[in-house]
């Protein structure tokens, strides 16, 4: 069985982490990487080198794998200080110089740390080269790139987001690889991760929403478990579902939506930035239109505490997300691999 999985973030990486534990001679998995992120040390390397894509959610993957290895330890160190380094994160500057060295291709280059740290998923960018992401809220605004959009002052909701070539010299096309990984694919995943700035963005590639298209893989999305400030306030699954077939402009064969109750001082840190846990209704009848998706509701989510300040954070278990996965695949239906 081939596995493909869309999206970016640490919703992507920890995806991948679970999925991995699904990985056998039989069973493959690779992992597609918006690139559209213009903040921080990734956006401040696509700004000095137009025509490389941003690093920075392709390394988080490719760390979150490798686990306790040393060296992916030291890629995730950031520089401190003002100057040329300061703010710049090892990983992104490694992986910067890999794409640099085989003429701009940051899939080749993804797959030699892959290698060097035996990650075991193959990584591939979404597109090779940069893409500013546009959104048009309710209100007309219109902002351009992924921080703007985030931090915009307004909180009207956000109507359609599409994509535009950072270079002009480079139109927005969809990587080679990661096209064929999905034309390859027998189970596409998409989600969990930021609606708008990390996976809807890959979904925005011509080549790469024909290819979903037209697989007969079964395609899931997997929904997320908080909404996000200034990207999905307000948004229930069904508003989530929504927006993935309107951008995707493709059918869902199943939804996989946490039931996990989370208690106040769980998701008190969230609160205070203006998150909430993502409303799921029952009965979900009216959730979606005709010829709508399963939902496959399960005990999903986790909080965990690994950041040096001890704050908590939710997300899914992904050894629980990847067993329900795998009883989602056409395998599991009789369809075979």
């Amino acid at each position: 069985m081939k596995i493909a999985a869309l999206g970016g973030g640490h919703g992507l990486a920890n995806l991948l982490t679970g999925l991995r534990g699904l990985s056998s001679p039989d069973v493959t998995v690779a992992g597609i990487v918006t690139v559209s992120d213009n903040g921080g040390s990734s956006g401040r390397i696509a700004r000095e080198h137009p025509f490389l894509p941003p690093p920075g959610d392709i390394r988080n993957c490719l760390t979150a794998l490798a686990g306790n290895h040393p060296v992916a330890q030291a890629f995730e160190v950031r520089f401190p200080g003002e100057g040329p380094l300061g703010g710049h994160v090892v990983g992104n500057l490694v992986l910067a110089a890999l794409t640099l060295r085989n003429g701009g291709d940051m899939a080749l280059a993804a797959s030699e740390i892959a290698l060097a740290l035996a990650v075991g998923v193959s990584i591939y960018p979404s597109s090779d080269a940069p893409l500013t992401l546009c959104a048009e809220c309710l209100d007309g605004a219109v902002y351009r790139g992924e921080t703007e959009i985030r931090g915009r002052a307004r909180r009207s909701p956000i109507r359609r987001v599409w994509i535009e070539s950072s270079v002009p010299e480079k139109p927005v096309s969809a990587h080679a690889n990661a096209v064929a990984a999905l034309a390859d694919a027998d189970l596409i995943v998409l989600g969990p991760g930021s609606l708008y700035t990390s996976l809807i963005p890959n979904l925005l590639l011509p080549e790469i929403r024909e290819a979903i298209r037209l697989s007969p893989a079964r395609k899931v999305y997997v929904a997320n478990l908080m909404t996000e400030p200034g990207e999905t306030d307000g948004m229930g699954v069904a508003d989530h579902v929504r927006a993935v077939v309107l951008h995707g402009r493709f059918p869902l064969d199943a939804v996989v939506v946490s039931t996990t109750v989370l208690d106040d001082d769980e998701t008190l840190p969230y609160n205070r930035t203006g998150a909430s846990p993502i409303r799921f209704r029952r009965p979900y009848d009216d959730m979606f239109s005709a010829g709508s998706p399963i939902v496959v509701t399960e005990d999903l989510a986790e909080v965990v505490s690994p950041a040096a300040d001890g704050k908590n954070f939710v997300r899914h278990c992904p050894e629980a997300l990847a067993r329900v996965l795998d009883g989602l695949a056409p395998a599991a239906y009789g369809k075979g691999c």
